[in-house]
């Protein structure tokens, strides 16, 4: 009887948070590293691996303004087609994103929106087959994305392509580039 009565007053205050102009919360998911580089003889391949954080989300009308603090876990692997070899990257960041959305769809239990702005990554761990002096302190992204939101989550696809070099060594750079998909909770 308690959990029953637990259940449905999270849901009446999730429902009233809900008509707030802000949302608070926390955020996990999956990302595809799509690393890039203009070596010759170098090609890259991106793998899977995680993120995880919190958000901040104010809502006007159709349009909203959020910002976010992430630890992103980055993995790939680059071949050397000359020598035969492999090499593992692997990498994390904090990312933080700042994102201005619009709402195409607008309903009681589902709202649809797109949005765009810009990453700040701060590389935290260097850690792979790299030379560990190549890595950047930190690099840029721009950001696009599409939300599915309901009354407690947050679903968001996003594509997030490397407008600066987050690894440096004479004769190697390369961006990396992310695809991600992640599930936000709103506390408030």
């Amino acid at each position: 009887m308690r959990t029953w009565l637990l259940a449905v007053s999270l849901l009446l205050a999730s429902t009233a948070f809900a008509q707030l102009p802000i949302n608070i919360g926390i955020k996990a998911g999956a990302n595809y590293s799509l690393i890039q580089t203009d070596a010759n003889g170098i090609s890259t391949n991106g793998k899977a691996s995680y993120l995880g954080g919190a958000f901040g989300r104010l809502k006007i009308k159709k349009f909203t303004a959020q910002i976010e603090a992430l630890y992103v876990d980055v993995n790939g692997e680059l071949e050397d087609d000359f020598l035969g070899t492999t090499r593992d990257i692997k990498y994390g960041n904090l990312d933080v994103p700042l994102l201005v959305g619009y709402r195409f769809l607008d309903l009681k239990v589902l709202k649809l929106g797109v949005n765009a702005g810009i990453t700040q990554s701060v590389n935290l761990t260097k850690s792979g087959d790299l030379p560990k002096d190549g890595f950047e302190d930190g690099y840029t992204s721009g950001t696009i994305g599409v939300a599915a939101d309901i009354p407690l989550f947050i679903f968001d696809v996003r594509y997030q392509h490397g407008l600066g070099d987050y690894y440096a060594s004479p004769g190697f750079e390369s961006q990396n580039n992310m695809l991600t998909l992640s599930v936000a909770w709103k506390i408030i």
